[in-house]
């Protein structure tokens, strides 16, 4: 009796559930819409406003309330049409019942534009006559005769606050900023009287930082004595500033309310890095086994704000040590000094040499250009080609000229950069050879779709010497490795007057941060234009750390017999 109980209970409880499943799958009324007579801006104009109407509902609509509001959304068109200058539009709404919900279909027409008829613009108070805010006004985006379009007036008003907080008028404000339609007439009259009132200068620089001595803090402040104040200048004066390797963390806050004789101070917070940063470079070729390279950084030597550097590199191919000490400019931000000293053994596949160098270098760097000149005087001892040793002293002047932009500094996406060397040197000028050279190389990563980025790589170098073996081997071109060619092993290339290379890498996202890639490399170091460069492809895995881009490919040597391949390994940053 129990057991019939039981299922006659459960019979009944289906019974019941059965029709609310039912309403629940049953299809909702949808509402879809179709426009006639309108395309591009206005269309998309009116969606976006339609579906910002629809989203105030609850969810999901009745079949009245779907009625209610194709009925109330021909004003909501109305209203998305006007910016662009229309206002006495004629929409016909229709709804028809479909298999999934509802289709609502309009029908637009337009009419006639509202034309500007008359346009009064005013300056008043002390940047009246300022010449960049008169030149706006000779060339505005919206003139009398024109259809009347509310973006273009908007975008008036913002450039014209724009020049004027630029100018240090930034307590300006619009007096009046009206439009007059006239419906029935077609016509718009537009006022705009602009006060820039009081100008307002760059004042003082206070910090609050008292590890750095604050004669050399002094020399941050680039503002020029009367230079009018300019929110953009500042916020790109807090970018250089935290650029900067004397900071860690930099915030200037105006003080408005110290404002003196129209002059605005800035109260500069500073976090300076830490006294010593170290850094650590591996890679691997199979051929050539593990690379090093290691150092320390000291961020401040003293309260002047020098710093050094030492630097160690092991590999079968480069070992060596580098030690420079940096002294900064007049203006700190941008100018910078520096000694060095260089001792290293370079052994690459044709050759052998040990050299040491002194220099004396000067840079100019102001973002993305980079400009450094330096003067060095290396003694090398050298052999290539099984040639008897040779030892060379130069003195020799170099100079370099970068560009380099991209949208971010450690894990890019997208970015370039150029450099170019010039350098050289005279029999005449404590030199053991004259030479002349110069070397060219371009990088391009660039993001087409979401899943993926190119990079196309470039060098061109070229050497004009009497005798290349006069010339130190540290000083001639050598290709190969995982940075120039793949496939090949580092520096096993070359030495040659002149260097070609080229290459084109495909990186496709498997997730996130791990990224498979696909590369085709050529390139030669050689004495003689002409001859064939030598070829390599492979595949690779890449994953984007904290630290910048960790690299793992195998690569082909395919000018070479029997095609063999390497295994190369890398971290470091792209640019």
């Amino acid at each position: 009796m129990k057991r019939h109980i039981s299922l006659l209970i459960l019979i009944l409880y289906c019974a019941w559930l059965l029709p609310l499943a039912s309403r629940a799958n049953s299809p909702q009324p949808q509402l879809q819409a179709m426009f006639k007579g309108v395309d591009k801006e206005i269309l998309n104009n009116i969606q976006i406003s339609l579906q910002s109407e629809e989203k105030k509902l609850n969810s999901p609509l009745t079949s009245e309330e779907i009625r209610a509001f194709v009925k109330q959304s021909k004003k909501q068109i109305a209203e998305a049409i006007a910016p662009y200058g229309y206002f006495n539009p004629r929409i016909i709404a229709n709804l028809h019942a479909t298999k999934t919900g509802w289709l609502a279909s309009y029908t637009i027409e337009l009419g006639q534009p509202v034309c500007v008829r008359t346009m009064n613009l005013q300056l008043r108070g002390e940047g009246a006559d300022n010449r960049k805010l008169q030149a706006y006004l000779q060339k505005l985006p919206l003139h009398i005769g024109e259809v009347f379009e509310s973006k273009r007036y908007n975008e008036m008003k913002e450039k014209l606050y724009e020049i004027a907080n630029a100018q240090g008028y930034i307590k300006a404000s619009f007096d009046q900023a009206q439009i007059l339609v006239d419906r029935r007439k077609l016509s718009a009259d537009i006022i705009l009287i602009f006060n820039t009132h009081q100008r307002y200068y760059f004042g003082s620089l206070f910090f609050n930082e008292t590890r750095y001595d604050p004669t050399f803090l002094a020399r941050f402040n680039i503002f020029r004595q009367e230079e009018p104040f300019s929110s953009d200048k500042l916020i790109q004066y807090q970018q250089d500033m935290n650029d900067s390797s004397y900071f860690k963390q930099v915030l200037v806050i105006p003080q408005l309310e110290k404002i003196e004789d129209s002059h605005i101070p800035l109260q500069v917070s500073v976090v300076p890095p830490k006294a010593r940063r170290y850094y650590l470079g591996l890679g691997y070729g199979s051929f050539t086994g593990p690379r090093l390279s290691s150092g320390i950084h000291f961020n401040r030597v003293n309260r002047m704000g020098h710093a050094a550097d030492l630097q160690f590199k092991l590999s079968s191919v480069l070992t060596g040590f580098a030690a420079k000490y940096f002294i900064p400019g007049k203006q700190p931000l941008y100018e910078q000094w520096s000694l060095g000293y260089d001792h290293q053994k370079f052994k690459p596949k044709n050759g052998d040499s040990f050299s040491r160098a002194l220099s004396l270098g000067y840079q100019y760097k102001k973002l993305p250009w980079a400009i450094g000149s330096n003067v060095n005087y290396l003694i090398e001892r050298y052999t290539a080609n099984n040639s008897p040793f040779n030892t060379s002293e130069l003195l020799y002047p170099r100079l370099s000229i970068s560009y380099v932009k991209a949208d971010n500094v450690i894990l890019p996406t997208q970015g370039k950069s150029i450099n170019l060397l010039l350098q050289g040197a005279s029999k005449s000028f404590f030199s053991s050879t004259s030479f002349l050279q110069g070397d060219l190389k371009g990088k391009y990563m660039y993001k087409p779709f979401s899943y993926g980025n190119f990079i196309l790589r470039g060098e061109l170098g070229y050497t004009v010497v009497h005798d290349l073996s006069d010339l130190p081997l540290s000083m001639r071109f050598f290709t190969g490795g995982v940075s120039t060619l793949r496939g090949y092993p580092d520096s096993s290339i070359g030495p040659g007057r002149y260097l070609e290379l080229g290459s084109i890498e495909y990186q496709h996202h498997l997730t996130e941060n791990w990224l498979i890639a696909f590369f085709y490399d050529v390139g030669t170091a050689t004495n003689k234009l002409g001859t064939p460069l030598n070829k390599g492809d492979g595949v690779g895995l890449i994953y984007r750390s904290v630290i910048g881009p960790i690299r793992l490919y195998l690569a082909t040597a395919l000018s070479k017999p029997n095609r063999p391949y390497q295994v190369e390994f890398s971290m470091g940053p792209e640019f």
